[in-house]
């Protein structure tokens, strides 16, 4: 409706963007307004309204080479599979932090 508000993914934005107006959030930690942007997602500043997804797998898992063997197409694929679900893919070093991550967690599950 003709100036109504809504709530959506950053990604339909981007798709609708010369029919739609973004409206800056003010960010609570820097007390700053920052508009939708993929930067802006990235580092974290789009907030509340940016936020991760995780993964989450019981710690014994780790120790199945199918659930390893998972994890690893999911880092290997990350950007298309971001891409595909329409979804800002991570940088280069939060991907290179969960990978270090689920590295130590199938370490950790091995020792038990």
């Amino acid at each position: 409706e003709r100036g109504g508000m809504g709530y959506f993914g950053f990604s339909y934005y981007e798709e609708n963007q010369n029919r739609l107006r973004a409206v800056q959030v003010r960010n609570p930690k820097t007390d700053q307004c920052v508009s939708p942007s993929v930067a802006n997602v990235h580092n974290n500043t789009y907030k509340p309204l940016a936020r991760p997804l995780f993964i989450y797998a019981k710690g014994s898992s780790f120790k199945r080479t199918e659930v390893q063997a998972f994890v690893d197409y999911i880092f290997d694929n990350e950007v298309a599979i971001a891409k595909r679900a329409a979804f800002v893919p991570l940088t280069k070093v939060q991907l290179k932090r969960a990978r270090t991550n689920f590295i130590l967690a199938v370490k950790a599950a091995k020792r038990t």
